[in-house]
């Protein structure tokens, strides 16, 4: 690492664009991330010797990848270089220049279990592994609940999904509702929630609460009806937008690097361009929402 560089410089070279979120994710906090989407474009990102490491995809349009660790060889690179495959390890592969690979794996099982115990529905997927590095071939799971109007249904009380969307509609119970890597989406539900996703959008309308909002990489437009103690909402890159009811006593506080805008008639106000705060009505429980990279808009409903 050059001796004036603050952090690790990290260029991922790789054409499957669905790809690079799931990169960014992992290597979020870990240094300063670029991507090149050929390999003519790596090479051009790697010829200034100014980075540390690269995830490369073995199979990449413009020029063949099993080149671009040879020319980096060549050009004198120091950086540390792991391929990424579908292959298992030829002794081809075993032969390029490279400091490690990983396997990227093409096809996996999936199960899904449904439990009723005593009213109380839970659903949940998963994949045959541990794996962590998922691609377009994947198995996805959609994971959709909704109740006919007129019925009550049992009562909700987790739904889950490694990979694939996870859908609440009019349903009822305190339930958490988590992905890996998908939106998760409620509405008409009665009771209080928890959304979680790694990568995707969070979606909530008319509940009677909610516990917890939070995604890694993605969007979220949430209302706030009640909830039960101090609530975070947020997301460490998009844009968040919350509605949250006039007749609720909280302390709030809303922070981006990008910008806050907020309508609430809140007192005690201190605001900036990054960052409000201020009672609603008497105060009470603490509601935090936040993005890192995007903007942050709080309204009335």
């Amino acid at each position: 690492m050059p001796a004036a560089a603050e952090q690790t410089r990290v260029r991922i070279a790789e054409d499957e664009q669905s790809l690079v979120d799931p990169y960014g994710v992992w290597l979020a906090g870990k240094g300063d991330v670029q991507v090149a989407y050929a390999g003519g474009a790596a090479l051009e990102g790697m010829a200034d010797h100014e980075k540390d490491g690269m995830p490369l995809n073995r199979r990449m349009s413009s020029l063949s990848v099993d080149e671009v660790p040879n020319r980096l060889d060549e050009n004198g690179c120091d950086a540390q270089v792991v391929m990424v495959t579908t292959a298992l390890l030829s002794p081809e592969i075993a032969a390029l220049p490279v400091d490690g690979y990983i396997e990227k794996p093409v096809e996996r099982a999936v199960t899904v279990r449904i439990g009723v115990e005593s009213g109380v529905l839970t659903v949940g997927t998963s994949l045959d592994d541990d794996v962590t590095w998922f691609t377009r071939s994947s198995p996805g799971t959609d994971v959709s609940i909704t109740v006919p109007q007129g019925t009550a249904g049992p009562i909700v009380s987790s739904v889950a999904s490694r990979l694939g969307n996870v859908s609440l509609f009019d349903t009822r119970g305190d339930t958490i509702a988590r992905t890996n890597l998908g939106d998760v989406t409620a509405a008409r539900v009665d009771g209080y929630l928890t959304l979680e996703s790694e990568l995707g959008t969070i979606l909530a309308d008319d509940v009677t609460g909610l516990d917890r909002v939070q995604t890694e990489l993605g969007q979220i437009k949430v209302d706030l009806a009640g909830l039960r103690t101090d609530i975070e909402i947020g997301t460490q890159m998009g844009d968040v937008v919350v509605g949250i009811d006039e007749t609720l006593d909280l302390d709030v506080v809303a922070e981006s690097n990008a910008g806050v805008d907020s309508d609430l008639p809140l007192t005690g106000i201190q605001s900036g361009r990054r960052r409000v705060s201020g009672r609603l009505n008497a105060g009470g429980s603490r509601v935090h929402v936040f993005s890192d990279v995007g903007d942050v808009s709080l309204r009335m409903m």
